[in-house]
């Protein structure tokens, strides 16, 4: 009925190689609690910009296009239209009509199983390249010391109640 977080992000997490500017998950094989949790808060965070990005493209079709502007035309046009996204998210006449709970993915509680936004339907299906396998899977060692410095984070002083069990542990 629900995708799985963890099998719905598989593609597209082998098809860049980790680095010091991309979070990436843990390899799916022999991993250690602590990395369970850090693949779960990735997948989290990577879910919210998935879900922003989604509603702008949903509510300012601007954003499905090419911007054809100089570069500070197009700034001002974003700063623009995310201060009137905040304010419209916040104002409490407009919040249920321009954000419904059912535009933006969640959780189901009881499977941990993602259930998708109505922003994904609206998305045609050639706005979404494919993304091809990296060449070169090696990483630095400052990209790896990122990554294990965020899995300490959040195993350790980051650690929420409700990541144990949303990994199913």
């Amino acid at each position: 009925m629900y995708e799985r977080i963890s099998t719905t992000k598989r593609e597209s997490d082998e098809a860049l190689p980790l680095s010091k500017h991309m979070l990436k998950p843990y390899p799916r094989r022999n991993l250690m609690v602590e990395e369970r949790i850090a693949n779960y808060r990735i997948s989290r965070g990577r879910r919210i910009s998935e879900n922003i990005l989604g509603i702008l493209g949903n509510r300012w079709r601007c954003f499905r296009a090419s911007f054809l502007l100089q570069p500070r035309k197009v700034q001002q046009i974003n700063m623009a239209i995310l201060t009137l996204h905040n304010w419209l998210r916040d104002d409490r006449t407009s919040r249920s009509i321009y954000c419904p709970p059912t535009l933006i993915d969640r959780e189901d509680p009881n499977t941990w199983g993602l259930i998708p936004g109505s922003w994904r339907d609206d998305l045609p299906p050639e706005s979404l390249l494919p993304l091809q396998p990296a060449l070169v899977h090696n990483y630095t060692s400052e990209a790896k010391e990122m990554r294990q410095e965020f899995t300490r984070r959040f195993s350790d002083e980051g650690d929420v109640e409700w990541q144990r069990r949303m990994c199913g542990l």
